[in-house]
């Protein structure tokens, strides 16, 4: 596991060795190993309770991971006896397509992400007084179109959706400050 840690992970070696660093400070401050005072900083010790795990959860995890497995075991033999091409076709499309994804560079996607994420921060700090505006205009429209879907709606549709809770005509729209509520203020 070292190995793979420190030559195949494809980062540096301070950067590794950072981060092998930084996991066993975690491991050592969550066992109450660490001092109560380290340079000067009094470290909150967590009591063993926190990392235990109740028995049913446990229980719960290894049947589901059971069940997993056998449902596995039976796709298999179904493929072992010339059945279940649908399934097979799917798994293998599935990891194709993972596959896909994966080859390509998850770094870039992870940079583009992380660039867009704070492009669009700096755009709703420039912008928000005009960003609230389009959102005001555009829960007006909502709540206009849906008032009149509502409205013409077939009965028998009104009370197959009333029956199931979908749609209640006791709520009623007003318009307060800027954005229209339900009948109760949030």
């Amino acid at each position: 596991m070292l190995y793979y840690w420190f030559f195949l992970s494809g980062r540096t070696f301070a950067s590794s060795m950072s981060k092998l660093l930084l996991f066993v400070s975690f491991g050592l401050y969550g066992y109450r190993i660490l001092p109560p005072k380290m340079l000067g900083f009094t470290l909150k010790t967590l009591s063993l309770s926190c990392f235990e795990i109740p028995e049913t959860v446990v229980k719960d995890k290894i049947a589901s991971i059971a069940y997993l497995w056998n449902k596995g075991v039976c796709y298999l033999r179904l493929l072992a006896r010339g059945h279940g091409w649908d399934i097979f076709f799917k798994f293998a499309a599935s990891l194709f397509f993972l596959k896909l994804i994966l080859s390509q560079a998850l770094t870039v996607l992870i940079g583009v992400v992380l660039v867009l994420a704070f492009a669009l921060f700096f755009v709703c700090e420039q912008y928000e007084s005009e960003i609230d505006g389009l959102a005001k205009l555009l829960f007006d429209g909502f709540v206009s179109v849906s008032e009149s879907l509502r409205r013409k709606l077939h009965a028998s549709m009104q009370l197959y959706l009333e029956k199931h809770g979908i749609l209640h005509h006791d709520k009623v729209w007003v318009k307060e400050s800027s954005f229209a509520l339900s009948g109760k203020d949030w």
